[in-house]
C-alpha cells in the first residue's frame, strides 16, 4: 500500500493521509529538468492511474542522473514485490529477520542470521 499524505503546506492538512492505494495501482514517471548550467538532471514520482494522487520521490533519492533513477525504480519494485525476498544490500541488513520472506529465503539457502556483520568488516582495499 501507498499512503498519500495530503498537501503539507496547508498546516490544516499536514500529516493527514489523503489517499492509501495499492503500490501496483501506481506508474512511475522519471522528470528532467535543466540545472541553472543546463545539465539535465532526473526526479522519480509515482502518479496514480485514476486517483488523483501523485509521490514526489525526489526527498528519497534526490535529483541525479537518469541511470541512478532507472535503478532507484527497479529498488522500489523489488522492495514493494512482497514475494521475493529484500534486495541484498547494507541498508536492508537489520531488517531482514522481520520480513517472512526475506528469513525464509535466508534460511533456505543457510545464509548466517549475523551476515549483516559482514558488510562492516569488508577490507577497503584489495589483496
Amino acid at each position: 500500500m501507498v499512503k498519500v499524505f495530503a498537501n503539507s503546506a496547508k498546516k490544516s492538512t499536514a500529516w493527514q493521509i489523503a489517499h492509501e492505494l495499492p503500490f501496483h495501482e501506481f506508474d512511475c514517471y522519471i522528470q528532467s529538468s535543466p540545472t541553472s548550467q543546463g545539465i539535465a538532471q532526473y526526479n522519480l514520482s509515482l502518479v496514480h492511474y485514476s486517483v488523483e494522487a501523485h509521490v514526489a520521490l525526489v526527498d528519497m533519492f534526490g535529483v541525479t542522473s537518469r541511470m541512478e533513477q532507472l535503478a532507484a525504480w527497479d529498488m522500489i519494485q523489488h522492495y514493494m514485490d512482497t514475494s521475493q525476498p529484500l534486495p541484498d544490500i547494507p541498508v536492508f541488513e537489520m531488517y531482514r529477520f522481520l520480513d517472512p520472506t526475506t528469513a525464509q529465503a535466508d534460511k533456505d539457502i543457510g545464509r548466517p542470521p549475523a551476515f549483516g556483520g559482514i558488510w562492516m568488516i569488508q577490507p577497503l582495499t584489495r589483496k
